[in-house]
């Protein structure tokens, strides 16, 4: 019986020793563990950076109109067809 009660006083003493995370110094390893933690998620940042894909390059758009030149010309002579049109209409309105 007195096996049993050193037993229990044992495990009562083991289990108050653990529920105290001040007298193991858990608040320092945790320091140390997020400052572990920040140090590799870096380096896998990093890491991936480094390893990361070109982003595509795309050529401006290439205007798929006329230049202004031949549109000018264009112009030049859609005005004389119509100046050639606007003679003939003067003139049929004139008999």
């Amino acid at each position: 019986m007195e096996d049993i009660r050193e037993q229990m006083d044992l495990a009562n003493e083991v289990s108050e020793a653990i529920s105290q995370p001040n007298l193991l110094g858990d608040a320092h390893d945790e320091d140390e563990l997020n400052a572990e933690l920040e140090m590799l998620e870096q380096e896998e940042l990093d890491s991936q950076l480094l390893n990361a894909e070109q982003p595509p390059v795309h050529a401006p758009r290439v205007s798929q109109s006329e230049p202004a030149t031949v549109t000018a010309n264009k112009h030049q002579s859609i005005s004389q067809e119509e100046e050639d049109e606007l003679e003939e209409l003067r003139a049929s309105m004139a008999i």
